[in-house]
């Protein structure tokens, strides 16, 4: 499905951009991270690093969430995006993390 083939872009372009680093790919659903107790599989990162990955405002908390949780204590998140016209998601990130996200951008 749609997951399968992002995957696979991803690996693909990951492939082609870093071929000697050991790059690992996965989906990760956003609003998973909004649930009350959401523990993430694995490790957490030292760093998370984001790029043009948020287009509209209704983003802005699930994408904090899943940072924030996936960010080790200590770590660092970069989130990098260039102003549009008409898309608040960044802006709304950069302000609290959106409607109700605001405790998880707290510290980045």
């Amino acid at each position: 499905g749609k997951s399968r083939r992002l995957q696979a872009n991803l690996r693909a372009n990951a492939a082609a951009s870093c071929p000697q680093a050991a790059v690992e790919v996965a989906v990760l659903d956003w609003d998973d991270c909004l649930r009350e107790g959401y523990e993430p599989e694995g490790d957490r990162f030292e760093v998370v690093l984001a790029a043009d990955c948020i287009y509209y405002e209704s983003q802005a908390a699930p994408l904090a969430a899943a940072v924030a949780a996936h960010t080790a204590a200590g770590g660092a998140a970069y989130l990098l995006s260039r102003p549009r016209p008409r898309r608040r998601g960044a802006e709304d990130l950069a302000e609290g993390g959106g409607q109700g996200g605001g405790g998880a951008a707290e510290g980045w």
